[in-house]
């Protein structure tokens, strides 16, 4: 069973590596990320949660929020159980 709490709080730490910091609030507000900081955060979600992110969801248009973020690790994660 997949522990969402567990996923927000690893993800938000993630964020904060990158210099982002997430309220519960801001969770559907547009995060501005430059490409670095983007790729930088995928690769930091794949070694956290054991998972290969593919290219569809790589992109500016797919993730936008964290909440997009957030529901991309938890597909990934269920699709592994």
């Amino acid at each position: 069973m997949i522990d969402k709490g567990l996923i927000e709080s690893k993800l938000k730490e993630i964020f904060e590596n990158q210099g982002t910091y997430i309220n519960e609030e801001d969770y559907n507000d547009e995060i501005l990320l430059d490409s670095l900081q983007l790729i930088n955060i995928v690769i930091e979600m794949e070694e956290m949660f054991l998972i290969r992110i593919t290219d569809d969801f790589l992109g500016f248009n797919n993730m936008k929020t964290f909440t997009d973020f957030y529901y991309c690790v938890v597909n990934y994660l269920e699709g592994k159980e």
